[in-house]
């Protein structure tokens, strides 16, 4: 950034030299001091802050997709879970059936 900097002096000088009136000696300046020079140095510095804020953002993003993956086989695991209970509930069903048959054709003989 610029450095701005404003400055005023002001003094009287009296001589017996000149004898109608005093000299007045006054200055006012002002200086305006851009990095001129440090130029490479200022685009190295952003080119450092985009690059860290890329990075930033592609450790967000990848954080982000990773927990949803995590997520969907989450709920892929619970929807297999589901079925093989289903299936494992169709079985029991029928080998209740099949069991119950079985007793009956004992007992009738």
């Amino acid at each position: 950034m610029p450095d701005i900097q404003l400055g005023a002096t002001g003094g009287l000088f009296d001589s017996t030299l000149v004898e109608d009136s005093p000299l007045g000696v006054w200055s006012l300046g002002g200086s305006i001091l851009a990095p001129i020079f440090s130029a490479p140095r200022l685009e190295a510095a952003q080119d450092a802050a985009v690059a860290r804020r890329d990075q930033a953002a592609f450790t967000y993003r990848k954080a982000a997709l990773t927990a949803f993956k995590e997520v969907e086989d989450a709920l892929q695991a619970v929807r297999r879970d589901e079925e093989q209970e289903q299936a494992l509930t169709a079985q029991r069903d029928s080998l209740a059936r099949a069991l119950k048959l079985a007793d009956n054709r004992y007992r009738e003989g």
